[in-house]
């Protein structure tokens, strides 16, 4: 019983903290003049926000990979 009231706590805290507020902090900034329009908005900057840090944390494990450190085969590479 508790776990899954503990589960429950965990996504729900994890998805308003990187979905939901996100979205509606945009959505108060937003200078549309609908509620659609103002909604579409924000959730695409939300989007383009996240999209950017997969791509910079893509290329940075890439270059890590590409080092040879991203196994820890080198002095102070990382291990995973």
């Amino acid at each position: 019983m508790m776990k899954n009231f503990w589960r429950f706590i965990y996504w729900t805290q994890f998805f308003l903290a990187y979905f939901i507020v996100p979205i509606l902090m945009n959505y108060e900034n937003s200078g549309e003049f609908n509620h659609r329009d103002r909604l579409r908005g924000a959730g695409k900057r939300v989007m383009y926000t996240y999209a950017t840090y997969a791509l910079l944390g893509g290329f940075f494990l890439s270059v890590l990979y590409v080092r040879g450190t991203f196994d820890g085969e080198q002095n102070g590479g990382f291990t995973f």
